[in-house]
């Protein structure tokens, strides 16, 4: 995901992003690990997450904050450190089944399949995909 998307997120929720350069509590110094056509979705998610979390009371405890968002086998893979509440998993998950639907790379939510070539899946659509195979070849 480019610099800004990233920004963007960890500024509007800075408490879910707080050990973002310890690397012993957090992979997220390495950044979103995925294309930036998922940012809407990561968003909304930390934004949902962020509400929920809130509204329990549970914003401010040691063990609620993001240690890794990345692209694994075709989908988002969004994981909060020591699990999460049911309520919360389930925003996650909700998450991350939806985006084997939406392309990885520009966001489009039409003609999105799992490409498996090269060894690494994606969820891409088809221009996209296209797009794709044609860079490999030239």
């Amino acid at each position: 995901m480019n610099q800004e998307h990233a920004n963007k997120i960890i500024t509007d929720f800075p408490k879910l992003f707080k050990n973002i350069d310890n690397l012993q509590a957090s992979l997220m110094a390495f950044g979103f690990e995925c294309g930036d056509g998922w940012y809407n979705l990561i968003y909304d998610t930390t934004k949902r997450i962020n509400e929920l979390a809130s509204a329990a009371g549970i914003i401010d405890e040691e063990w609620l904050y993001v240690v890794q968002v990345k692209e694994k086998f075709g989908g988002l893979r969004y994981y909060l450190a020591g699990g999460a509440p049911e309520y919360i998993q389930k925003v996650i998950e909700e998450a991350e089944s939806r985006s084997y639907q939406i392309c990885e790379y520009c966001g489009a939510e039409e003609n999105v399949e799992i490409d498996e070539t090269q060894y690494w899946m994606r969820s891409l659509c088809q221009v996209c995909n296209n797009k794709r195979n044609e860079d490999r070849q030239g």
